[in-house]
């Protein structure tokens, strides 16, 4: 056994995982230690919310540990519940895009997208429902967007800053999800 003072600090990311698979709880607790700001930064950019992105945080660690025996010695441990992570913060984005969308709308009431002009469509509640069935021609990032913008209420720096991306490349995403809102609305309107 090693000692509690920083024998597991001297291992590496691979030995502790090692330690780990053989249900080393020590072990996970200083892999823990290592990349818990990692972890959470990384859920917090795609999350915002501190409390939300810590609980992601530990839901990865606990992930980690109860699938430890599926861990494959050539891939890098910290890599792999990076990838936990973002797994987890995916599947959450993708459960409220239902949730949001179907229970939430009132609050994107006759919104404008603020860097567009008046013939920008709008995004109230009844457009906001009829668009329902059009939201699975957008991409992740598309969506991701739009969330921001509309139920989150974010200004375009906060978008950028969140994803990572200039403003023109937030923009572009922005007028592809809302083109093919649009697109997806024609023709269901024509139907």
């Amino acid at each position: 056994m090693l000692s509690e003072s920083g024998g597991y600090a001297q291992l590496s990311d691979r030995e502790l995982m090692e330690k780990i698979k053989e249900s080393d709880e020590p072990a996970l607790e200083e892999f823990m230690n290592r990349h818990w700001q990692l972890v959470y930064g990384m859920c917090r950019k795609l999350l915002w919310g501190r409390e939300e992105a810590a609980d992601m945080a530990h839901d990865a660690f606990v992930k980690l540990w109860t699938n430890r025996h599926l861990y494959d010695a050539n891939k890098n441990p910290k890599g792999w519940v990076m990838e936990i992570a973002k797994n987890l913060c995916i599947d959450l984005l993708r459960s409220r895009r239902h949730e949001v969308i179907a229970s939430d709308t009132e609050y994107v009431d006759n919104r404008e997208d603020p860097a567009s002009g008046p013939e920008e469509i709008t995004i109230g509640k009844d457009l906001w429902d009829a668009r329902l069935p059009c939201f699975k021609d957008l991409n992740e990032e598309e969506l991701r967007v739009l969330i921001m913008i509309y139920l989150a209420e974010s200004n375009p720096n906060r978008v950028c800053q969140a994803l990572g991306r200039n403003y023109k490349a937030i923009q572009k995403i922005h007028q592809s999800a809302i083109a093919k809102l649009r697109k997806c609305m024609e023709v269901s309107h024509h139907e």
